[in-house]
């Protein structure tokens, strides 16, 4: 495994992300910081995290985990691959689809990417308790 770390330019959350398969430029479509919930626990998804990774060369086992951030609990199952990345000076771009993710509260999450047990990069929003679309009404 590589012992340099790569460092994350970019790193954000999206409804959809589209690789065009003969440019490969990527298309990143309702970019969201928040998540409304009517009620909870919440099942969210699916939706997509997108990081941009420069400075990497060598074999990384990548992780990423949702955290809660007021007791730092991990949720979820933690998703994990093995990439090889060959040239130090290029960019590299990941896409990861997440199906569902559900939250038992409103509060602050983040998502962590870690590089051979190594974090290099999160990610945090905000989930918030929404009441429209509840009790009567529409």
């Amino acid at each position: 495994m590589s012992q340099v770390r790569p460092v994350v330019s970019a790193m954000l959350l999206c409804d959809v992300a589209l690789s065009e398969e003969g440019t490969q430029q990527v298309s990143l479509i309702r970019l969201f910081h928040s998540i409304r919930a009517q009620r909870f626990p919440w099942a969210w998804g699916p939706f997509y995290i997108y990081a941009l990774l420069t400075d990497a060369e060598g074999r990384y086992e990548v992780q990423i985990e949702l955290r809660r951030l007021d007791d730092l609990a991990v949720i979820g199952e933690r998703m994990s691959f093995s990439v090889a990345i060959h040239d130090r000076n290029a960019f590299s771009e990941f896409m990861f689809e997440v199906e569902e993710a559900v939250f038992d509260g409103p509060g602050r999450y983040e998502f962590r990417l870690y590089a051979n047990d190594r974090v290099i990069g999160v990610k945090s929003f905000s989930v918030i308790q929404s009441l429209e679309g509840l009790g009567g009404g529409s």
